[in-house]
């Protein structure tokens, strides 16, 4: 393999222009602890000083491949096997890799040498987050820290004292003009609070993930929602917030919603305050408080009046059920108590209305709904895990 000028080669990457081969050598020389310091100290230098030219091509670059970059570091959990790494970018992705160590300096001070890049990016993919897992936060490298870990509190996040819910500031990294990349995972019967560095605020809601960068490099403030937040949007005129899930995006400078994104056949985005722009491959809609847009895996749009009760009722710690379908409130259980509900095909379009307390044990929740005297339910247990089924 040739010897390349290691600052040449790194200023060519951060301007667009690096060849794969160049990318491959930048990688294999990583692993050297000489070259891994002389190649920090370049980076250092050129942030001090103020390099437009370099921090303005490091910038384009993070904001161009940010989404495909993060997708391989956070796979969601919901996704079961490992994906692998398109050929046509993987030398992007694992040389970006590069630039995060170097920028967070997560390997400097070890005594193991480092692994190469991709090897890092398949045992992220392999992490599944278990049943029993508290509320997590995923650092750029793949560590998963729990966010009762005092040790990492003063560094990533500092807990809020809040008795109704678990609260967290997210805190940006010492390098703050480098992307910092982190996902927030909570599990089910839970739900959290999350401060952003912009001052955003994000209420979690049970079986749900958020991706961001702590720092918010570039010209937007992006995140990627699986399964189901409230946004308190900070404003910043000109810096717009946007958030991805699914086959949707929505751009804000200042505002309240709630995006339901558990699927990506169904999305649901419902406008509290000021207004927001929801757009997809096919379609935009520009929303006014009270209305609520339906969005499908095809792109299409569909607008109606939101029920804001029930809208809300997750962040109080309460079931609302308006004439809801009893495949609907299935849905809502699984998703919740963290197990497999069926449903008797018999039944399945009977409809239920009424409001009872998440905080219910799920078997005081399912006697409840047999003393309609319209259903009957069984708990099954099979290697150490339960399932549900309601029959008439």
């Amino acid at each position: 393999m040739l010897n390349y000028n290691k600052e040449e080669i790194f200023s060519l990457f951060l301007a667009g222009k690096c060849s794969p081969e160049q990318a491959q050598w930048l990688i294999s020389k990583f692993a050297e602890e000489d070259f891994r310091q002389s190649l920090e100290a370049y980076v250092q230098q050129e942030l001090e000083i103020g390099n437009q030219e370099a921090l303005e091509g490091f910038h384009e670059l993070s904001e161009r491949e940010y989404e495909k970059i993060a997708l391989q570091l956070f796979p969601s959990k919901r996704e079961k096997t490992m994906r692998l790494i398109p050929k046509h970018w993987s030398w992007i992705a694992a040389a970006a890799s590069i630039l995060l160590i170097l920028g967070l300096s997560i390997y400097l001070h070890k005594d193991v040498p480092a692994p190469a890049a991709e090897e890092q990016l398949a045992t992220i993919q392999q992490h599944i987050p278990s049943q029993q897992e508290g509320i997590t936060l995923t650092l750029p490298h793949g560590e998963v820290v729990p966010m009762e870990a005092a040790q990492a509190q003063e560094k990533h996040y500092q807990p809020i004292e809040n008795k109704d819910i678990p609260s967290y500031v997210i805190k940006k990294s010492i390098s703050g003009k480098i992307p910092y990349p982190q996902e927030i995972t909570v599990p089910k019967e839970k739900t959290a609070l999350i401060c952003l560095t912009d001052g955003t605020k994000v209420w979690l809601n049970a079986n749900s993930s958020l991706r961001y960068d702590a720092n918010f490099v570039g010209t937007e403030r992006q995140v990627t929602l699986y399964g189901e937040a409230y946004f308190e949007v900070a404003k910043q005129a000109d810096k717009p917030f946007i958030v991805k899930s699914g086959n949707q995006q929505i751009q804000v400078l200042g505002t309240h919603f709630n995006v339901e994104a558990y699927s990506v056949n169904c999305n649901k985005t419902t406008l509290m305050e000021g207004s927001i722009r929801l757009q997809t491959s096919k379609m935009q809609k520009l929303l006014k408080p009270g209305q609520q847009v339906l969005s499908n895996a095809a792109g299409d749009l569909k607008q109606q009046t939101a029920d804001l009760q029930q809208v809300e009722s997750w962040r109080k710690h309460t079931f609302v059920f308006q004439d809801a379908k009893l495949t609907q409130i299935a849905q809502e259980l699984t998703r919740w108590y963290g197990v497999q509900v069926q449903v008797d095909p018999a039944i399945a379009q009977q409809k239920f209305s009424g409001n009872i307390s998440r905080k219910q044990a799920l078997e005081d929740l399912l006697a409840i709904l047999q003393r309609t005297g319209q259903i009957h339910y069984k708990i099954n247990y099979k290697n150490q895990e339960r399932s549900v089924q309601l029959t008439k």
